[in-house]
Parts: structure tokens; sequence; C-alpha cells
């Protein structure tokens, strides 16, 4: 089964992105059912000092993000 990779991190204003704070793997057989349970790992998306959360498939590119402001949280 495919392994996905779940980072959390900080962005800023300018777009540069912080190194992730945590780089946690998630087993799925797709990305769809990955990006769910990302989603339900809320205590890891909502973490202090983060706003921007992102699924790397299994061939090492972003395959998914959120990125997360004070009004709402967008998924790219």
């Amino acid at each position: 089964m495919p392994i996905y990779h779940l980072r959390v991190a900080w962005r800023e204003d300018s777009g540069v992105v912080r190194p992730p704070l945590c780089d946690d793997p998630i087993e799925a057989p797709s990305l769809r059912d990955a990006i769910t349970v990302a989603l339900a790992r809320s205590q890891q998306l909502l973490t202090e000092g983060t706003n921007l959360a992102w699924l790397v498939g299994p061939d090492g590119h972003m395959a998914w993000s959120l990125r997360m402001d004070e009004d709402s949280a967008v998924a790219i």
C-alpha cells in the first residue's frame, strides 16, 4: 500500500515555507484516502505556529496542500 507523508509548517506572507514540524507517514490505498486521514488528524493540522499542511506522495512530490489563514482553510 502506498505511503504518503503529512507535513505541517509555517508559510510566511512572502511565500517562504519554514521547515516542517512533522513528517508523519500515512499508509493509504489512494490519495483521496490519505487526504481523509490527514483531515482527521486535526491536532496535527492545527498545531500552534503552523498555517500550511501538505501531503507528499509515494513519488516524493507534493500531492495535496491545505493553507490555513485567520478566516478559512483553502485546499489546493
